[in-house]
């Protein structure tokens, strides 16, 4: 949930230099340390950790619990789901979920016109093929599922509701991560 990469600044024996590190990295050199630093043993997992880990653990038990009780409550074993949770308006999340991904694709066109502009070949280039990708990214995304509930996902099973759901959140990662990097 968090990514590959982690970056931390962490301070060295020998005073005050920082450096970036990889989440499991054995030391200092494969975190990519280029400063000529003298490389420290450090752990693979530290205290300062425990946040970016508790809240891993935590995306992915919710995941796990919420399908295991869904499943449990949509088996049929215990009559009329309805009684257990309320049904999905199929519509609704629909142009919900769109939203978000037009919020995720907003913040990766912020990202590319809030860096400083220059008259060089290379920003033009960038700037190109960063908007053609979101152009790209926005006719796949909307123009290749069905905009009413009766031919989507959402509504056909409930194998079919979960896995779009949790790959809706994927690929808001992604676009977080597509943001970042522009």
């Amino acid at each position: 949930a968090a990514g590959m990469l982690y970056a931390r600044s962490e301070e060295q024996e020998g005073g005050d230099e920082h450096h970036l590190r990889l989440l499991g990295a054995a030391n200092a050199a494969d975190g990519y340390n280029t400063s000529g630093a003298k490389e420290s043993k450090s752990p693979i997992w530290e205290l300062s950790d425990l946040p970016l880990t508790l809240t891993t653990i935590g995306y992915l038990q919710n995941i796990v619990l919420y399908t295991y009780s869904n499943y449990k409550v949509t088996s049929g074993r215990y009559g009329d789901f309805r009684e257990w949770f309320v049904p999905d308006n199929v519509d609704y999340v629909i142009h919900r979920y769109g939203e978000w991904i037009l919020l995720m694709i907003g913040e990766g066109i912020l990202s590319l016109l809030i860096v400083e502009t220059a008259a060089k070949k290379d920003y033009y280039i960038i700037i190109t093929f960063g908007v053609l990708t979101i152009i790209f990214i926005q006719i796949l995304k909307f123009e290749s599922e069905p905009m009413h509930g009766g031919k989507h996902a959402i509504y056909n099973t409930f194998t079919n509701s979960m896995c779009y759901s949790y790959l809706i959140q994927v690929l808001s990662m992604g676009l977080i991560f597509f943001g970042v990097t522009y």
